[in-house]
This record gives structure tokens, sequence and C-alpha cells, in this order.
């Protein structure tokens, strides 16, 4: 992990960068320091898992990228952090759009100087490898938690989903920045389909040499394969699309396979070979959030 120094804002914000255990764990817990245990909504993440994003021995986003992160104090108490980052899978698969480097784990008091102080560190790190944009917020890439919740509040997130307070967007937009994207999530209530689309449903599956079948889970790891290979034919096209390494793929079948379940893990063939998929996990947010964060 980078090292830059450290900075001192105008208005007295100190951005320190972050460097060793102790400062990852003060980096991590901002949340809880900003008071995000306030909102009802918020589901605590698990630290074991950013740890090890964060950590250069066993972080697959660092076998091909570069990480910064740094910490805001004023009079010596968190108000603030924010992840600086250079993806070269991005640069590999992106060439038309060069010199992008991107940002993350965002939290901000409701200051504009204190997101103006720390957004301005980030710019320095990244200017000093060579980009001209940031682009964000990405935990750490598009496979991770990706923007900035600017409806919905009033909901709890699904797994894999943002949740911040109604004032982070404008903290960001105070720095200068503007929206590149809308993402959307939906609600499904299960148990109701509409007429059109079973027709649609039951026409193509009626064609010849199309099936559906569960996900067979004593060769999980093979199944992971059809998941990334029809993921990346799928999605290659999609803004911001980075396919999946082989050590995230490891991850995903050591650790998703206890939550996989045979009826909503389904992979489509057209004449014997994968044509679609899906897959379906509980929502491990549920289950998760009142761990504060932590597993033991």
């Amino acid at each position: 992990m980078a090292v830059p120094a450290r900075q001192i804002s105008a208005s007295g914000i100190e951005v320190r960068p972050v460097q060793g255990k102790k400062d990852v764990e003060v980096f991590l817990h901002v949340p809880w320091t900003l008071g995000m245990k306030e909102d009802p909504n918020w589901v605590p993440p698990l630290l074991d898992d950013y740890r090890r994003q964060l950590d250069p021995r066993k972080s697959p986003f660092l076998k091909h990228g570069e990480l910064a992160c740094f910490t805001g104090f004023e009079a010596g108490k968190p108000v603030g952090r924010i992840s600086v980052q250079i993806d070269r899978e991005f640069d590999r698969v992106h060439p038309e759009e060069p010199g992008v480097a991107f940002f993350g784990f965002f939290e901000c008091a409701d200051r504009p100087d204190v997101s103006r102080a720390l957004f301005a560190a980030a710019e320095d790190w990244a200017r000093a490898k060579g980009r001209t944009r940031l682009r964000g917020p990405f935990t750490l890439d598009s496979k991770g938690e990706v923007g900035v919740l600017v409806e919905g509040f009033d909901t709890p997130p699904r797994i894999g989903m943002p949740h911040n307070k109604p004032h982070l967007g404008r903290t960001i937009e105070a720095a200068g920045y503007a929206k590149a994207k809308d993402f959307y999530a939906w609600w499904y209530t299960s148990g109701h389909v509409d007429e059109r689309t079973k027709r649609i449903a039951e026409k193509t599956k009626a064609l010849p040499g199309v099936s559906v079948r569960p996900m067979d889970l004593r060769h999980f790891r093979r199944e992971v394969d059809i998941v990334r290979d029809v993921f990346d034919s799928a999605w290659k096209d999609n803004w911001g699309f980075i396919p999946f390494t082989n050590e995230e793929l490891e991850i995903i079948a050591t650790e998703y396979k206890m939550f996989v379940d045979r009826e909503i893990a389904l992979v489509a063939e057209a004449e014997g070979k994968p044509a679609a998929i899906c897959f379906a996990i509980p929502d491990v947010n549920e289950m998760v959030r009142d761990f504060d964060g932590e597993l033991t």
C-alpha cells in the first residue's frame, strides 16, 4: 500500500495516510465514529472482509491494483475517510478510458471542508500516479459496493448494497464532483409472476434444446466457472464492467457455497451449453446486522 504524506487543510482538517494495523482499524471504524449506528437501517459491515481487501497479502484486488487510504481528523477525532485506487484490470478492459483512478470507502461528516480535504489527498495521490480522473465510490471496484445512496434511506440495504446518511452525496458534490451514472436496486415480491412473463418463460422453455437445471453443488467449482463465463459474456458491454479474476472466484467458491439454495441457483442451457444463470442467495445482512462488524 503506497504511503503519501499527511496533509492539513486550510480549515484545520488533518488528513493522514493509513499505515499499519492500528491505522487500518481507525479507518474501518469511521462509520461508528460518525454515528452510523444511530441509523436503524444501517447494517454494520463484516470488518474481516474489509481487512482482507486492504491486506496486500490477501486482497485479490491488490494483485492487479494499487491502493492508498486516508483518514481525516479534527482535534484528534476521525471525521471522515477515503480510499483511492488504480485498477489495472480496468485499464486493460477499458483502454478507451485512460487515466481513470477510483475512490471508495467514503464516509464523511456533514461538512464540505472535510470532504474537500479528503478528496484533495486522494486527488494528489492519483495525480502523482499519472491519473487525470477520479470516479466512485467503488469498494474497491465495480464488483463490490458501488455508488452512494440518494433515495431509499428508510429501508435497510441488501447484501452488497451501500447505505449512508442523506448528506453524503452532497459532500461529494461539494468537492466538485458530479453524477456519472444512476444505479437502481429493485424490490421483487416472490410468489407472483405476471401473465406476460409466464408466457415468455413457457415459450422459451418449449424451444428445442433449451433446458433449465439447478446448480450441481457436488461440482460447485465447475458451476462457479459457468457463472463467471456467463457473467463476463452478458456484462462485457456494461458501464464499468471488469471480469472476475481467479482469486475472486476462489473466494466465491469458498464463502458463498454455504448460502446457495438450489431452488434459486439455476443454469439455463441451449443445446447443452450454458446460456444464462440465476444465482441468488439469502440476504446475509439479516443474519449479521447484530454482529456489530465482528463475527467473534
